[in-house]
């Protein structure tokens, strides 16, 4: 319904992840503005590690219900899931 997809709201994301022990281990999230600076802010992130995993989430902040997370890239060792 309109009113629904009034009140979604799409962000961007990138993590990092390093190797610990054989699996990759994942850092915090960090959010950006468009899915543009979040691909620049994956490439810098995996710049100091193994990797970094840059995706978008859409859902309705105001109650804190996101849907599947989307991948956008996987850059050096990252998982390409999210």
């Amino acid at each position: 319904d309109l009113r629904e997809r009034l009140m979604a709201k799409t962000i961007y994301c990138a993590r990092a992840f390093w190797r610990r022990d054989g699996r990759l281990v994942g850092g915090q999230v960090h959010q950006f503005l468009n899915a543009e600076r979040a691909l620049e802010g994956g490439e810098i992130l995996a710049k100091s590690a193994a990797g970094a995993s840059v995706f978008s989430l859409t859902g309705e902040p105001d109650v804190d219900f996101w849907g599947e997370p989307i991948l956008l890239a996987a850059i050096g060792d990252a998982p390409l899931e999210v």
